[in-house]
């Protein structure tokens, strides 16, 4: 996890509110999620389904991600390119990017078919 104190926090331009919340409540949602998985191992439910419910909660949090990353490219890059700070705007999108490639295959395949990655083959 990423040093908070070497986080940059974007002062302008944020989450639209409603997103905002959606996202909160998936959180949540997810947060609940994992209390039950943790329940059924200390049930020692079969090992099948608790497979099952951890790779939903891995697309649960891919599709925060994917949200996330779409408003940020919205709202907070679409400024910054704006605002003239277009290369540092980029570099931060492209270190974003980099770190939820290098840590999801998930997530980088949901990018992928929306279209923020496009495969090497169509460069």
């Amino acid at each position: 996890m990423a040093n908070l104190s070497e986080t940059y926090v974007e002062s302008e331009v944020y989450l639209e509110p409603e997103l905002e919340m959606e996202l909160q409540n998936r959180l949540s949602r997810i947060e609940g999620h994992i209390r039950g998985v943790k329940e059924m191992l200390s049930e020692h439910r079969d090992c099948e389904s608790l497979l099952i419910q951890l790779a939903a909660i891995r697309g649960a949090i891919n599709q925060v991600t994917v949200k996330l990353l779409e408003e940020h490219i919205r709202m907070c890059v679409a400024s910054g390119v704006a605002s003239g700070e277009g290369m540092m705007t980029l570099d931060r999108l492209k270190r974003s990017l980099a770190t939820i490639v290098r840590h999801g295959n998930c997530v980088r395949a949901e990018l992928v078919r929306i279209g923020y990655i496009i495969h090497r083959d169509h460069q």
